[in-house]
């Protein structure tokens, strides 16, 4: 497959070990597919356990050419490549349950090692930037790490590095040498109404889904059952700025930091602000 990288394109990433900030999704009226055409689609796994950030990128992949499989925890992506789904890119969220990413990249390295089979390209997706979570993305395996809310064009950008230049391999080595993480400024807030149509058209859904989430958190939280709260507070933190919400963001990253420091009274302390948040955004459904 051959083709050019699109013309305006903004990287988050120093190539091709990959870490991108955080950032806002660009409204657009249309998007032309930025891949190349090919004689067949790419095959993409998407191992990602938050229905909110499935629907994100698979929002962001409409119109290219591609196909997308879906895994809803890393055993579960384990058990595709496995069982012989053979696929051209695995996006791969790190934090999931059952199987975290950094457990099934090793085990999908081991077993195609063994089999002799070529690496499949993993990137590694995490609502954290931080240089030593990209470190152990790559230890574990992955080619880059990128992190969310995923900007479309760094997504589309390490689509095209890894399955259609063919240039990816080439430059590990060399990159290895200089390898860096770059940091990212938190991009500008935004309104949900300046999101692009499609992804406007799915707040409502959104903002429902978080009272719902909201009170099954508080519910564990008095049980003293902190591991699903926490997984909240990250799931929240990977999407509020992809739909059009920075403060939830916020939200989630302190949500996330109270449980896993069990810290109880914080904890409850997030989720009256996100009531809060929620009752100035929308109503409960």
């Amino acid at each position: 497959m051959t083709g050019a990288v699109g013309s305006g394109s903004t990287f988050y990433f120093t190539i091709p070990l990959v870490a991108a900030g955080p950032g806002v999704t660009k409204p657009v009226a249309a998007r032309a597919p930025r891949l190349p055409p090919a004689s067949a689609s790419l095959r993409l796994l998407v191992a990602e356990d938050g229905e909110d950030n499935r629907s994100l990128l698979q929002y962001f992949l409409r119109g290219e050419p591609v196909t997308v499989q879906l895994a809803e925890n890393g055993q579960v992506a384990v058990d595709m490549v496995l069982g012989g789904a053979e696929f051209d890119l695995i996006l791969m969220d790190s934090d999931m349950p059952v199987l975290d990413g950094y457990a099934a990249t090793r085990k999908i390295r081991e077993w195609q090692a063994s089999a002799g089979i070529h690496p499949t390209p993993i990137i590694a997706l995490s609502a954290h930037a931080l240089e030593e979570l990209v470190h152990a993305s790559l230890d574990a395996g992955c080619n880059a790490h990128l992190a969310k809310p995923v900007e479309r064009d760094a997504l589309i950008d390490t689509l095209y590095l890894y399955t259609v230049s063919g240039e990816a391999g080439k430059l590990v080595e060399a990159v290895k040498l200089a390898e860096q993480v770059k940091q990212i400024e938190p991009a500008e807030e935004t309104a949900s109404e300046q999101l692009a149509p499609e992804i406007a058209a799915l707040v409502p859904q959104y903002l429902a889904s978080k009272w719902r989430q909201m009170e099954e958190a508080q519910g564990r939280l008095r049980e003293h059952d902190l591991e699903p709260v926490r997984r909240f507070g990250h799931n929240l933190r990977g999407t509020g700025r992809g739909y059009g919400f920075p403060p939830l963001e916020q939200i989630g990253k302190d949500l996330e930091a109270a449980a896993t420091g069990h810290e109880e009274a914080r904890i409850a302390e997030q989720l009256e602000r996100l009531r809060q948040f929620l009752d100035q955004e929308s109503v409960p459904v």
